[in-house]
């Protein structure tokens, strides 16, 4: 239970939110919100427009030229997928787990190249066929806008926990149109 006295107390003394780290956190919250919510709004929409470019590759063709095709475009997209892990991330994926250490405990989110080399991975894999989810790496972009907002110098504490949890709520929302909601 919140003690309101003792918060008043301690905004008095220098710590805690006072009404202007509360009105700065809010604007940074709703740029966050924007950015990763047109971010989010882009990685989707990628996803659907490969799904419908690889639904006319698999439609174009019956009989044995059909089969090479559904064959070959899964195929081409994991060796492009793994290509691109390879050159720019780190061998692995990234997802919310690497966000929630970030926030926890203050390990270092993967390196910006690394979060987009595994927004395109995904894009590709997801809009190929693959049978993953598109939120993992909507958590990862959103929480790496988030951590990039969160490096302005301001004594507010816990800034980077909360602007990076502002860019993971987002990124979800963002998914059903209403990144500001989230």
């Amino acid at each position: 239970m919140l003690d309101i006295k003792s918060h008043r107390q301690q905004i008095n003394e220098g710590g805690g939110f006072s009404i202007k780290d509360m009105v700065v956190l809010l604007t940074i919250s709703l740029f966050v919100g924007m950015a990763t919510g047109l971010v989010s709004v882009v990685f989707i929409d990628s996803i659907i427009a490969l799904e419908k470019f690889v639904a006319q590759l698999h439609g174009s063709q019956t009989g044995p030229t059909g089969l090479l095709i559904k064959l070959a475009i899964p195929t081409a997209a994991g060796l492009v997928v793994g290509i691109i892990m390879h050159q720019w991330s780190n061998g692995r994926m990234h997802g919310p787990a690497d966000v929630i250490m970030t926030a926890q405990v203050g390990s270092p989110l993967p390196r910006t190249k690394t979060v987009l080399a595994n927004a395109i991975a995904s894009v590709i894999s997801l809009g190929s066929g693959a049978s993953l989810g598109q939120y993992g790496p909507m958590v990862l972009l959103g929480g790496s806008i988030g951590r990039h907002a969160a490096r302005l110098k301001l004594n507010i504490p816990d800034l980077q926990a909360v602007i990076m949890g502002c860019g993971v709520a987002a990124a979800i929302s963002g998914a059903f149109h209403a990144p500001i909601a989230g």
